[in-house]
């Protein structure tokens, strides 16, 4: 046996650190081939290119989280194993994994040994489980293949559920649609023809009702769909229980009719042989009642009508004198589609044929125009002076004469012959003339003498039948020995794959050759062939591969491994071929003919086929047993996957628990043993709503019950919050889990079978009491910011598409109107005239193009009033800075008697924006951390572990100095990281303030290339983190320059009073596919975090970056500082 294949898995992972680490160690676990890819999208192009077993992925990467992969390699139609291995654990993301297809989540962390050990044994155990179904899959396809090749059919019956359960060659034979199901038993009996029926039901009722094993039967039955009588034999085992009754009938059905046919065939050929002997060997000598069709040689005189209608183009044929055509040769298309066709016209053919032939002397010819209007010749067969039929030449026309068309357009209205068609195919008689006449009719009545002559020397042979009854009753006698062998057969069957190049045997199969079961190569095989017979089997298998054929089939000898006995085989083959006809697979069977190939020096062929049909019942049988061994597996593999799914349910963060369809605890996780206080084992198996005494204090129906039944009553308990499918949710106060009051969130959904029948339902449990107490407090505080909003000492309204949808009362007081009058209208009431509206307008919305918004200040008419005048100052706010008429927040304030207090409430306006926007800053700030400390340094530390415990295990006198230089890397990174969660937890802590770009660009050179400054007194207001803006600048034209040498910092002015500043160097450049995303986080060639940090800092003031630089030239950044926030000021004054 060859050794398995090794199990061929991708890793991507965008650390190739820790990529190299997972190849080296699952690769010395063994048995695994492994290819590694840090991007998504080559891993695609790998996987749709190449074939691979097991597919590993990281969660978070920069191109496309592993759940995204996951899912476009599940739409493009792939069921390769995939696991999710990630820091990432969150549970909506493992629930998330497991819903898209993915075979198990794996969190990183801890020892690197035992989390790729663990690793290594889930990558085993679904590639074993695929190759298992793979195999599963291909034995059920020999089955069936065995089962239409042998017309045998095999069914189930279980006792105990009353399930009948057909193969498909079952219901082939029987003519009825799978579709449709099996048949009860009655609708079986329904099918059995009614003179069998009584017997087939008196031996099953036997076989059951007696204690016995099983049966044998055969009889006849109705095909369901064409009403056709079909011969089967049907035997069946039984499996009895330990008080002998029937709990499980296995049992098959072969369809014997083509047989039993055969039979019939060969007994009327033998009945009509013996009244043709009878009358030949009469003392008369009288041929008796023979007619033509027992006694010419079909073949030979068929062979020479051919050559002659191939010489002369004429239609020939033999007709007995009943008008039967024997024997034909180039029948013309006139006759053969209309005149033979027609009730009518057949009958002139049958009368042409008959009548105006007779009165012919022996070795003369008759020409005479039959009845459809055609020229016709008949020369006599005469056998031992009775006329028994007749040579035909016909259906032509005489060059000299023109046919009548109307005549024969009459003959075809008359017969509904379609006109056309039939005027084509006279057209298409042949015209001869009378010499080519004369010449055919000469040869017709030398043809007619050879087979009078033939047929007579055929009867005097038949003569010396006589002398053979003694060896026609040894025949028989040796039949009867030869059905009695045919009960015995050695069929097995066979499978290659030219792609591989593997032959798998099935176990008949090899002990037919004395090998092994299981995978050989051709090779193998070819040595097994006789000596004498290998270079014929060679031929015709390679014939076979390049001719296009779909099969073959050969006899030959086989000399067995082990004993060296010389066995005779039929080998049969059918090939499957790929789009391009090249074969790629061939399924056959192998039969061991030793035994009849012996027999056969006895008996006659006339056997052979019915031998042949009883020798593979035998080997089917035992393809049965073994295809029945195989469910047996596949039962446990399903058992087996049951238990590996019940460990991820143990292991789930909500509470979890699962019951069949009768009720009865099944599941009972780690989670709700901890939140319930009772152990699996006091509740497993446990019915009645057990399950609901830990939360309610009694056992009654809960929400799983509720999906497995729906209960109005029950449903009255429960508010469903959610719906989606079978899959219901709801919420509950009423529970009491481990006596505390609590507030659960419930999640429940059926189970199904692969039938679609529900086995059980399954419920998960989370307790959201805090969840829910936090946001009580949330809407607690939201009321108090409405009223907050209500008592606002300064106007604030809201405006979409620029109508007033809210209001404050204040602002209502200063605009001089009422909420209701308001709201609806337009913000063009707090402008004097039309002119005013659209130059505010303009300069609002540039500014909130430049700075996401606006201030201005303008009069408007309390009330809409002429004489009431109210000077105002407005601000807004985009609630969507992509479509500003989604929505804008304003604020405005009556400047006329409140100037005085203008800056302490522009002060106070400017705190409320800036307290916002560092509640979003440290949001994002805290989810980057959290980002970077669970994946990017968890990462690293499995780098660094597992390059020490590649040191530690290294051999006395092995250069570990890979491995440290490893961990130094891996150290250096993880130091680059933890600065940078440094510098972003700085970020927009203190307020922006005025800086000398130059003084900036001065501190961050001093260890750098140099710099030309032409910056002059430009002064910008940014974040005081800007020096490290510059200080990165420096150090990504350091690391990625290459050749960078000097760095020109330089500005221009920019469109709408803008100023560009740029910063350039003369190094390398940056591709061009890469300047979109050098800015992102997790995109470079150390930490990914320096252009990302100088994004976020610059962003603080409204300041943008992007890379306009031509590659090969230099990296050029430009900076985009709005109006504003620059200015040109002297040595010394930033206010």
């Amino acid at each position: 046996m060859s050794p398995p294949d090794p199990v061929r898995v991708l890793y991507i992972d965008d650390e190739t650190a820790l990529l190299e680490i997972a190849r080296i160690f699952l690769e010395r676990a063994g048995g695994m081939a492994v290819d590694t890819t840090p991007d998504p999208r080559e891993a695609l192009r790998l996987i749709m290119s190449d074939r691979y077993d097991v597919i590993v992925s990281d969660y978070q990467m920069p191109e496309m989280d592993g759940i995204t992969l996951l899912k476009r390699i599940r739409g493009a139609g792939s069921n390769v194993p995939f696991i999710i291995f990630t820091g990432r654990g969150r549970e909506e993301v493992v629930i998330e994994a497991l819903n898209s297809g993915a075979d198990f989540y794996l969190q990183k962390g801890g020892d690197p040994k035992s989390q790729f050990f663990e690793l290594a044994n889930a990558i085993r155990q679904v590639a074993g489980r695929q190759r298992a179904e793979a195999e599963a899959r291909r034995t059920g396809e020999m089955l069936h293949k065995a089962e239409r090749l042998a017309h045998l059919g095999s069914w189930e019956f279980d006792h105990r559920t009353g399930e009948l359960v057909w193969s498909e060659e079952t219901y082939r034979i029987f003519g009825r649609d799978p579709r449709d199901g099996a048949p009860a038993y009655e609708g079986f009996l329904s099918m059995v023809h009614p003179e069998d029926r009584a017997r087939v039901d008196a031996t099953y009722s036997a076989s059951i009702n007696g204690g016995s094993s099983g049966y044998e039967i055969e009889h006849r039955i109705y095909r369901a769909d064409t009403g056709e009588v079909r011969h089967v034999v049907e035997r069946c085992e039984h499996t009895l229980d330990i008080s002998g009754r029937p709990i499980r009938s296995i049992g098959m059905v072969h369809d014997v009719t083509d047989a039993k046919e055969a039979q019939e065939r060969l007994k009327e050929s033998e009945e009509r042989v013996r009244a043709k002997l009878e009358s030949i060997l009469s003392p008369e000598g009288d041929i008796g009642n023979l007619e033509l069709a027992d006694i010419i040689d079909v073949p030979m005189i068929q062979s020479l009508l051919n050559d002659f209608h191939a010489l002369t183009g004429i239609s020939v044929a033999i007709i007995d004198t009943r008008g039967r055509v024997l024997i034909n040769a180039g029948w013309q298309e006139i006759c053969a589609k209309f005149h033979r066709v027609h009730p009518a016209t057949l009958r002139n053919c049958i009368e042409s044929d008959t009548h105006l032939s007779t009165g012919i002397a022996p070795g003369e010819a008759k020409i005479y125009r039959c009845k459809n209007n055609l020229w016709d010749v008949a020369s006599p067969i005469v056998v031992g002076g009775r006329h028994i039929g007749n040579v035909f030449m016909g259906q032509f026309l005489l060059e000299e004469e023109k046919p009548d068309y109307e005549v024969f357009r009459m003959q075809a209205r008359r017969h509904g012959f379609d006109e056309d068609a039939y005027t084509a195919a006279l057209d298409a008689v042949p015209r001869l003339s009378r010499k080519t006449v004369d010449s055919a009719i000469s040869f017709l009545r030398e043809a007619a003498v050879f087979i009078s002559r033939l047929s007579y020397a055929n009867i005097t042979l038949a003569r010396s039948l006589a002398e053979r009854d003694a060896l026609v009753r040894e025949r028989e006698e040796t039949a009867n020995k030869l059905r009695r062998a045919q009960e015995i057969a050695h069929v097995g069957s066979w499978e290659f794959d030219h792609t591989t190049g593997r032959l798998t045997w099935s176990e008949e199969a090899a002990r037919i050759s004395g090998l092994s079961p299981g995978d050989h190569s051709a090779d193998d095989y070819f040595e097994l062939l006789h000596p004498e017979d290998r270079a014929a089997v060679r031929s015709l298998h390679s014939r076979s591969l390049n001719d296009g054929s779909d099969g073959y089939e050969i006899e030959h000898r086989i000399i067995r491994a082990g004993t060296g006995e010389v066995r005779y085989v039929i080998e049969r083959g059918e090939h499957q071929r790929d789009e391009s006809g090249r074969v790629v697979r061939t399924i056959g069977m192998v039969h061991d003919i030793t035994d009849r190939k012996l027999a056969e020096l006895e008996v006659m062929r006339r056997h052979e086929e019915l031998q042949a049909a009883y020798e593979q019942l035998t080997a089917i049988e035992e393809e049965l047993r073994s295809s029945f061994e195989d469910l047996g597996e596949r039962e446990r593999q399903l058992r087996e996957s049951e238990r590996r799914l019940a460990e991820i349910i143990e292991f789930l963060p909500d509470a979890t628990f699962v019951i069949d369809a009768e009720g009865h605890v099944i599941t009972w996780n780690r989670a709700i043993e901890r939140l319930t206080g009772v152990p699996k084992e006091e509740m497993l198996g446990r019915g009645d709503y057990a399950y609901a005494v830990p939360f309610y204090g009694e056992a009654r129906p809960v929400l799983i019950d509720y999906v497995l039944k729906p209960d109005k009553a029950l449903q009255n308990r429960y508010e469903i919050l959610g719906r989606e499918g079978d899959l219901l949710e709801s919420e509950t106060s009423l529970a009491r889990p481990a006596g505390r009051e609590a507030i659960l969130r419930l999640r429940a959904s059926p189970l199904y079978d692969l039938e679609g029948r529900r086995t059980g339902a399954i419920e998960t449990i989370r307790e959201v009491t805090e969840q829910r107490r936090v946001e009580m407090e949330l809407r607690e505080t939201a009321e108090k910011m409405a009223g907050i909003f209500r008592a606002a000492p300064i106007g604030i309204g809201m405006t979409v598409n620029e109508i007033f949808t809210e209001a404050n009362d204040r602002l209502c007081e200063i605009l001089g109107y009422t909420r209701d009058d308001l709201i609806g209208r337009h913000v063009r009431l707090l402008f004097p005239g039309e002119d005013e509206y659209e130059a505010a307008r303009r300069e609002a919305l540039a500014r909130v193009e430049n700075t996401g918004r606006f201030t201005f200040e303008t009069v408007s008419r309390r009330g809409g009033r002429t004489d009431d005048l109210v000077f105002l100052e407005v601000s807004g706010t985009p609630l969507d800075l992509a479509e500003v008429s989604h929505g804008m927040a304003l604020t405005v304030q009556d400047i006329t008697e409140r100037k005085a207090m203008e800056r302490e409430i522009e002060y106070h306006a400017r705190e409320l924006a800036q307290q916002s926007d560092s509640l979003a800053v440290a949001n994002r700030k805290l989810t980057l951390m959290n980002s970077i400390t669970r994946h990017d340094v968890l990462n690293q530390l499995t780098v660094l572990l597992g390059n020490l415990s590649f040191a530690r295990m290294a051999g006395p006198g092995e250069d570990i100095s890979n491995y440290l230089a490893r961990v130094e890397d891996a150290a250096d990174l993880i130091r680059r990281q933890v600065e940078f969660t440094r510098d972003y937890t700085d970020l927009g802590v203190r307020a922006p303030e005025w800086q000398r770009v130059s003084d900036v660009i001065r501190s961050a050179s001093v260890q750098g290339l140099p710099v030309e400054d032409e910056t002059g007194d430009l002064v910008v207001y940014a974040d005081p983190m800007l020096s490290t803006v510059f200080s990165n600048l420096m150090d990504n034209s350091i690391r990625h320059g290459e050749s960078a040498t000097r760095v020109r910092v330089w500005s221009y002015p920019g469109e709408n009073g803008d100023l560009v500043l740029v910063w350039e160097d003369n190094g390398v450049g940056v591709p061009l596919e890469e300047k979109e995303r050098i800015f992102e986080r997790d995109v470079g060639k150390n930490t990914g975090l320096g252009l990302f940090l100088i994004r976020e800092i610059l962003a603080i003031t409204g300041i943008s970056i992007t890379e306009t630089g031509e590659p090969g030239k230099g990296a050029r950044f430009e900076m985009r500082v709005p109006h504003g926030t620059y200015r040109h000021a002297a040595s010394g004054d930033l206010r």
